[in-house]
């Protein structure tokens, strides 16, 4: 607020009388009051004039995107999702590529076909000497170190099943019976006695054919290359190529009966 002294003159006009530039009079927004007739000086309150409102500016936008430097509007690109693409005028959502877990993944799954056909050529050997038909192989460093199947009709040996046989000469092979860098493949659900001869071997993974519901000790029963009770736990990949591991084993007792 101002405070403007006004006096009344001889002329009978409104006289400036404080010391208050008259540009902060006459510039203000308000109402000029005159004086009474004493010609006393009279206190006038004048409005202060306020200044032109000013438009607040949002701070400038640090765009990641393309950016329109006049208006300060950020334009980041489509997600992958919502892109859509024409198909013979019909629109449609673009599908992404592959990612690359699913490529490992099919890859992988490759592999373990791949190593499995073997020891299923193992399991035909056994037939030759009227042995149960299981094969195992053992891979290291991308190459089968080991390759056996059944042998105790052949051997008479009471513990000479492929997976036991496989783990022998892989440590043969390598010169040490820790084989913790070696992927055992079998067409048969490793017996409880395969299994712990697994982890006696610290062996870094089993992936096997069909599951043994009578005998087999890794998923249907007793759960031994889990790491418990025993000391060391073996990664497991059930299930690869067990309609044709399990087929091999039926029509193989099919014929005993």
């Amino acid at each position: 607020m101002i405070v403007a002294w006004f006096a009344v003159g001889s002329d009978n006009k409104p006289h400036i009388v404080n010391s208050h530039p008259a540009h902060a009079v006459t510039d203000s927004i308000g109402v000029v009051a005159a004086a009474d007739r004493s010609n006393r000086a009279l206190p006038v309150i004048v409005g202060l004039a306020m200044p032109p409102a000013r438009t607040l500016q949002p701070p400038p936008i640090a765009c990641r995107g393309k950016c329109d430097d006049k208006a300060q509007t950020r334009t980041l690109p489509t997600p992958l999702h919502t892109r859509q693409h024409s198909y013979g005028g019909f629109p449609r959502a673009s599908v992404p590529s592959q990612s690359g877990v699913q490529r490992e993944t099919a890859l992988m799954s490759n592999e373990h076909q791949r190593w499995m056909d073997q020891a299923v050529d193992e399991a035909r050997a056994a037939l030759l000497h009227d042995d149960v038909p299981v094969g195992a192989v053992v891979i290291h460093n991308g190459d089968i170190i080991a390759a056996r199947h059944n042998e105790r009709e052949l051997t008479g040996d009471p513990v000479a099943h492929a997976e036991v046989l496989a783990l022998r000469d892989a440590a043969a092979r390598l010169g040490t019976w820790r084989l913790d860098e070696c992927t055992l493949y079998v067409t048969l659900e490793p017996c409880a006695m395969c299994a712990g001869a697994m982890v006696n071997a610290r062996l870094g993974s089993v992936v096997f054919g069909a599951t043994d519901p009578k005998a087999g000790a890794v998923v249907s029963h007793f759960g031994l290359l889990q790491g418990t009770p025993l000391n060391h736990a073996v990664p497991t990949t059930p299930g690869v190529s067990a309609e044709e591991c399990g087929e091999l084993l039926r029509t193989f007792f099919r014929s005993r009966r």
